[in-house]
């Protein structure tokens, strides 16, 4: 079952189309490491956006923005991500993304 889309995500398409403000949900998963007895964040395993059935949204787009329910800014373009992996799944699109920059360099 597909949570609320109450998110907007900004996507930045490559050619193929203009650029999108799409609803959607953000959610990530996050290592804890036990290190000498304290809980210590570690890393972001994985993150991702849902969307509904019908999205325009290919591998390779960029999210160049994400917006919390709140109206809040989660990440903007000098965070960008980019969709790595698109699972269709009976109610969404669990769109798995990675970050645009690797070693201080960009995609």
């Amino acid at each position: 079952m597909i949570p609320p889309l109450t998110m907007t995500a900004t996507v930045r398409r490559g050619g193929r189309a203009t650029d999108a403000t799409l609803a959607c949900y953000w959610w990530s998963f996050t290592t804890w490491q036990n290190r000498q007895g304290v809980a210590a964040l570690a890393d972001v395993d994985s993150e991702h956006i849902l969307l509904e059935h019908g999205t325009d949204i290919a591998v390779g787009d960029t999210v160049v923005g994400l917006t919390d329910h709140l109206g809040r800014t989660v990440f903007g373009e000098d965070a960008f991500r980019v969709v790595d992996v698109i699972t269709y799944e009976r109610s969404h699109l669990d769109c798995t993304l990675r970050y645009g920059r690797v070693g201080g360099g960009r995609y």
